[in-house]
């Protein structure tokens, strides 16, 4: 990764000619790079921990822009952000370093140096679109589809359904708990419906609760436990989640095909 910083170059052979001394004169350039990188996806993209970037190899290009001596560090314009972010959500929803991540890091660290240098610069953005099925690819904390799909949700600061609370991802992720990952129709009530596991563990039917809520649903179905949501929040708590504002009486299939259009319309919106 040091080495990835140091250079713009389109060749990994000029990336890999780099010697120690090198690398070992520009160490605190690399650093402010890097910390500046983290910091500017806790700040703008509200990612508090480094765990939850589904694909490491983004952060090489990010911290290209931010690799500094100056004391302050890199700042950037409104205008750079908005590409920057642009870029990160693209990077994402394409699975863009999943596979080619050596060119694709030496096209995209040029890019963040032009635009580093001017912010009009004409930076080539990954493609507008989503390359994995949120209503077929299932959820699993640790893979990268999953990881996107939990940095979807938490864009949006979402709230417990039942107690309103805020959902604290740092300190869910230094948890490492599974409890306050929920599936909105519970698992066990859907087995009884006799929907098979890959059908129930989609991430279209994943949400975010706290782990009191979670514990209070148990296997409850959406039609019991909708009923105990705050009326006078649902519509908040709901649209924060991204679920289907009539979820509760939704059959399952149905369900599934609402809100897996929500969460395409809001990974679209934060492409655009």
């Amino acid at each position: 990764m040091f080495k990835s910083v140091l250079t713009w170059g389109p060749l990994q052979k000029k990336i890999l000619e780099l010697q120690g001394e090198e690398i070992r004169s520009r160490f605190n350039e690399i650093e402010k790079g890097i910390l500046g990188a983290l910091d500017f996806l806790k700040r703008e993209a509200n990612i508090k921990h480094y765990k939850m970037i589904p694909f490491p190899g983004l952060l090489v290009p990010l911290s290209a822009f931010f690799a500094t001596n100056k004391t302050e560090g890199i700042s950037y314009s409104s205008k750079q952000k908005d590409i920057i972010l642009k870029w990160f959500w693209r990077s994402l929803f394409t699975r863009r370093f999943s596979a080619g991540v050596n060119e694709r890091q030496a096209t995209d660290i040029a890019n963040m140096l032009g635009l580093k240098n001017d912010e009009n610069y004409d930076f080539k953005l990954p493609k507008n679109e989503i390359k994995f099925d949120f209503a077929k690819s299932n959820f699993s904390a640790g893979n990268a589809n999953s990881k996107t799909h939990i940095l979807l949700l938490n864009s949006l600061t979402p709230l417990s359904l039942l107690s309103g609370a805020t959902i604290d991802l740092n300190k869910v992720l230094k948890k490492a708990s599974k409890h306050e990952y929920h599936h909105i129709f519970p698992k066990k009530h859907l087995e009884r419906e006799g929907f098979a596991r890959n059908e129930i563990n989609t991430l279209s039917n994943i949400c975010f609760l706290t782990r009191a809520d979670n514990n209070s649903i148990k296997d409850a179905a959406p039609s019991v436990y909708g009923a105990k949501i705050d009326s006078d929040r649902k519509n908040k708590y709901l649209q924060k989640a991204l679920i289907p504002g009539t979820f509760e009486s939704l059959n399952y299939n149905d369900f599934i095909a609402s809100r897996t259009a929500l969460l395409e319309q809001r990974a679209k919106d934060l492409m655009a």
